[in-house]
C-alpha cells in the first residue's frame, strides 16, 4: 500500500507534512514527498533490508508501535485521523483516507498476532 497523508510528529512544532504512508509485512514507513530535482529513491530500487537506512523518510517497525488510534470524520469527504505511538514515547499525528487507517491498523493486528 502507498497511500498520500499528511502527517507530522507530536511536540515538532506547526509544521505539518505530505507525503506518503507504505506499509510492509513488519513495518510501516513515513516518507516526506520531495519536490525538485533531487527526488527521494523510489521503494522498487531498496530490496527489503535495505529499508532501514533510506534518509527519505521514517522507518516504523511494528514492534515498536505500542498503540494506535484513529477517528473517521467527515459527512460527504472522511477523512482519517491518525495517531502512532512508539515505544520511544514519539507520536505521529497522521491524516489520510479511511482506507489509510483501516489498512494500518489491519497489518499492526496481523503482526501482532504472528508475533
Amino acid at each position: 500500500m502507498n497511500e498520500q497523508i499528511l502527517f507530522k510528529r507530536l511536540g515538532e512544532g506547526l509544521n505539518i507534512s505530505r507525503g506518503t504512508m507504505e506499509l510492509y509485512e513488519d513495518s510501516v514507513l513515513i516518507r516526506p514527498r520531495w519536490k525538485g530535482q533531487f527526488d527521494a529513491p523510489d521503494m522498487d530500487e531498496v530490496t527489503s533490508g535495505d529499508k532501514g537506512a533510506l534518509s527519505s523518510g521514517e522507518l516504523i517497525p511494528f514492534s515498536n508501535i505500542t498503540q494506535i488510534s484513529g477517528v473517521v470524520k467527515g459527512w460527504l469527504f472522511k477523512v482519517a485521523d491518525i495517531r502512532v505511538q512508539t515505544e520511544l514515547d514519539v507520536i505521529w499525528e497522521i491524516r489520510g483516507s479511511p482506507r489509510v487507517y483501516s489498512a494500518l491498523r489491519d497489518s499492526f493486528q496481523a503482526w501482532k498476532s504472528r508475533h
